[in-house]
């Protein structure tokens, strides 16, 4: 009998055992200090502009001698109508933005991609 029970309490805990771990929670790029607030209530001209004038507006880049200028509100607001989620995507980790061959390449911080991901979803407006 103690055979018996040795077997069942033996396949019992290989029955139980799985590789099922559930969804993993994707981690949040915002660094020590930062909360979800800096994305929210953004402007074009108070958030985005500065963002695209040190990052993105740079000499061989989104300006009108670089490709698809971001130099004005129409500008970017163009590029963005062709494909926002495209637009998003390259912001993103591994989207390519900005390019290492670029000029002086200012990255963007966590929170600089949430506000961009943020006024893209909410319309972009030109506020």
């Amino acid at each position: 009998m103690s055979y018996l029970l040795k077997y069942i309490i033996i396949c019992s805990f290989f029955i139980s055992c799985t590789n099922d771990i559930g969804e993993i929670e994707p981690v949040k790029e915002l660094s020590l200090g930062q909360s979800d607030t800096c994305a929210q209530n953004i402007s074009y001209s108070n958030d985005i502009v500065p963002i695209i004038n040190t990052s993105c507006a740079l000499p061989t880049c989104h300006v009108s001698s670089g490709y698809k200028d971001f130099s004005n509100y129409n500008l970017l607001k163009t590029s963005i109508d062709a494909g926002s989620n495209y637009f998003i995507s390259r912001i993103k980790p591994g989207g390519g933005m900005p390019p290492s061959y670029s000029t002086n390449p200012n990255p963007l911080s966590a929170c600089e991609k949430s506000k961009i991901e943020s006024w893209i979803k909410n319309g972009y407006l030109n506020n």
